[in-house]
């Protein structure tokens, strides 16, 4: 009971502490309008324009079909538009602080479920609290860090199916209701589709997160085998449509798939960032390694032109936190790890969710400033907490031992 109150009281220090400090850097570097931001003012505009009739608002927009898929964000935008007129990027910014904080408490909330130590808590507070390439976005008007919390709240409802699977529908219908929102919010939602159909087959109908270590050994590797075919086969069909892109089989987004294409063309791997582009390709297995290549960028932690403190802090944060990941993630692997079924399901749902991400942005196109990446971040640090968890436990395990012997 006493470590109990220990852990709320970090939980509760931790949470105002990053909302002090997340509030100060707000208000210190003022609201961001970036591009983006300006392409959301004219759609909450036209939606306004058009009294939020959605068939009247995308039959006059250029590009229906992408704009389909941002119109959950953009009414979020004209109702602050509406609320608050010219001052409606502050109205996005204050939902960016509210959802930065809602995430944190997310990430302690399933941190001390599975770890059940105020050191993790610690560990988890700090890392998410001094994450730059997080909290940098709570200024920008821009969908990023809402966008992630909806995505970290669907991980949440995933780990609580192991929780208590006795009764799994409300969770699942509220993950369903989540995933039905960001199909509308942004064009990123397929690898959450795919997530949300794993975590259900897997902690549902499989019970993987109740099952004992052999059957999760043996799915974790028919898992991995069938997703590294699965994976070749959409590489080369990829790299297939970006070699020809006539040949896209679809008549929706073919703007976007010639886009891309020109974009392969010329070797582009981080948009606008020269420094990381390949030699034009010749062939099939050129544009193959560019996707490659694009999927380990978008795992990068500095590029030319960041600043000596940006660069200073990514290391700070990445270079632990990827190292952390690795071992909760070789963990997850050993037939006897000593994890408990619960962080071997969180360990097994953040992995999925991070490879998805990238994959399918390794597809797409990684952005100059690998924002498409915050939603990683979260189920990043939750990694890296387990991780470290497990290191400490196993190195106090052996000193014990050791201490005992000498004994």
């Amino acid at each position: 009971m006493k470590e109990n109150n220990q852990t709320k009281k970090i939980q509760s220090v931790s949470i105002i502490l990053a909302g002090i400090i997340w509030a100060f850097w707000i208000l210190k570097k003022g609201v961001k309008f970036s591009p983006d931001s300006g392409s959301y003012s004219y759609l909450g505009d036209l939606l306004i324009k058009y009294d939020f009739n959605y068939f009247n608002f995308l039959a006059n927009t250029e590009d229906v079909a992408p704009i389909a898929l941002y119109s959950a964000w953009v009414s979020i935008v004209a109702i602050s538009k509406v609320i608050l007129s010219d001052k409606w990027g502050i109205g996005i910014v204050v939902i960016n602080y509210i959802a930065a904080v809602y995430i944190l408490v997310l990430t302690l909330k399933i941190t001390n479920l599975v770890n059940r130590n105020f050191v993790s808590i610690i560990f988890a507070s700090l890392a998410l609290i001094c994450c730059y390439e997080f909290f940098m976005w709570t200024r920008y008007v821009l969908s990023d860090i809402l966008f992630t919390a909806i995505c970290f709240s669907m991980i949440f409802l995933s780990i609580s199916l192991f929780q208590e699977p006795t009764r799994p529908q409300k969770r699942i219908a509220i993950g369903l209701i989540l995933l039905a929102i960001t199909l509308f919010f942004r064009p990123a939602s397929p690898p959450l589709v795919v997530f949300i159909f794993l975590a259900i087959l897997f902690g549902f109908f499989f019970k993987l997160g109740s099952s004992d270590e052999n059957k999760r050994n043996r799915l974790i590797f028919g898992l991995t085998l069938f997703s590294c075919i699965a994976i070749i086969s959409v590489l080369f069909f990829h790299s297939h449509i970006m070699l020809e892109p006539e040949n896209w089989p679809f008549s929706f987004f073919k703007t976007w798939i010639a886009i891309l294409a020109n974009d392969y063309k010329l070797g582009v791997v981080v948009a606008d960032r020269p420094e990381t582009f390949l030699s034009i390709p010749t062939n099939i297995f050129d544009y193959l390694f560019i996707t490659l290549c694009k999927f380990i960028s978008f795992f990068s932690i500095t590029f030319n032109g960041y600043s000596k403190i940006h660069s200073f802090f990514n290391y700070l944060f990445f270079a632990p936190i990827y190292l952390l990941s690795l071992f909760s993630i070789v963990l997850l692997y050993k037939k006897h790890s000593g994890l408990s079924t619960i962080k071997w399901w969180t360990i097994f749902l953040c992995f999925i969710f991070i490879v998805l991400f990238a994959f399918f942005h390794s597809l797409n196109q990684i952005d100059y400033d690998l924002r498409y990446r915050v939603p990683c971040l979260p189920p990043l640090v939750l990694l890296a907490t387990i991780g470290f968890n497990e290191l400490m436990t196993r190195f106090f395990k052996k000193a014990s031992n050791k201490e005992m012997r000498l004994l």
